[in-house]
């Protein structure tokens, strides 16, 4: 383990602090807009993060059984608009089974005129940060929700 751990370090690799999740949950409608994937948000986001190595579902759409077994090895995915008058600006922040936010991203800045284009830009900008940190998952760091572990542990106790 430890010589895993320094053959990684000596290859460049640094663990993402993603690593953890094996889903990504893109709502279909985002609290900032007014309908579902308007300026066609959430559908560039599953995008941006499948295009960056993520498992990425729709809230609701049939889940794996993994997942259902262990909602934590999903993350849910929310854009977080911070625009004003002149300029759109998002982040993308993520939050585990434990509604604790594990990552937001640098901000995402356009200064387009058309909100679909504006939109564009800023995500593809705020999915600069997501990127840089080489995404993949480790399922050896996944987080086992408690019911789960204490099931872990009344099956080895029986044995």
């Amino acid at each position: 383990m430890l010589a895993a751990v320094f053959g990684s370090k000596a290859t460049g690799y640094a663990q993402s602090p993603l690593d953890t999740y094996k889903y990504i949950i893109v709502p279909k409608k985002f609290d900032f807009l007014k309908k579902e994937n308007q300026y066609r948000v959430n559908s560039q986001t599953k995008y941006l993060f499948e295009k960056n190595g993520f498992t990425t579902l729709l809230k609701g759409q049939d889940y794996p059984e993994d997942l259902l077994a262990n909602p934590c090895l999903g993350t849910e995915a929310n854009v977080i608009d911070e625009s004003n008058s002149f300029t759109s600006k998002v982040r993308i922040s993520l939050t585990n089974c434990q509604d604790q936010v594990v990552y937001t991203s640098e901000q995402g800045i356009s200064r387009e005129k058309e909100y679909a284009k504006s939109y564009s830009v800023a995500l593809e900008n705020a999915f600069k940060s997501i990127a840089e940190m080489n995404y993949q998952f480790n399922p050896d760091l996944a987080l086992v929700p408690s019911f789960a572990s204490a099931k872990t542990e009344e099956s080895k106790a029986e044995a």
